[in-house]
């Protein structure tokens, strides 16, 4: 019989206590703070900073500053008669360069190169480059691969 008791006096705690946590953890849900969907996000570009949450100023990095990015190979407006090409250039030493779909990271003294295919006629080349500390930049080039034929 004593050991019904405790059992029936283990599961009245139980239950008060799951009763507790339920009410407890509805009264919490009930504070959160919901972003309001009916304004559409602001989109940036490269290199802008984004707007913080309500409005608040975003703290500026005392580490953020700009950084250089300079495609050598190839030449703006170049014409090719192959199908790929290297891109290389210089940026700040271990950025991650983007060119197209293509990926790579600047050595460390910030020398780049990377393969892409060309698509007969006018290719765009958007560079892309971004270090640790977020600085960003960006170029566009513009190649003209003519197969001959």
């Amino acid at each position: 019989m004593t050991n019904i008791k405790v059992v029936v006096g283990a599961l009245i705690v139980l239950v008060i206590v799951t009763l507790i946590a339920v009410r407890f953890r509805g009264q919490q849900s009930s504070k959160r703070d919901v972003p309001s969907l009916t304004e559409p996000a602001k989109m940036t570009t490269p290199g802008e900073t984004p707007p913080a949450a309500g409005g608040a100023e975003m703290p500026t990095s005392a580490t953020a500053g700009t950084m250089t990015l300079t495609v050598t190979s190839p030449t703006n407006g170049a014409t090719v008669t192959s199908a790929s090409l290297t891109v290389s250039g210089k940026t700040t030493p271990r950025a991650e360069v983007f060119v197209n779909d293509a990926e790579t990271r600047a050595d460390s003294r910030g020398n780049f190169s990377v393969r892409i295919a060309l698509d007969e006629g006018e290719n765009s080349l958007i560079v892309f480059a971004n270090d640790a500390d977020g600085n960003v930049a960006e170029k566009e080039i513009t190649i003209t691969y003519d197969s001959g034929d």
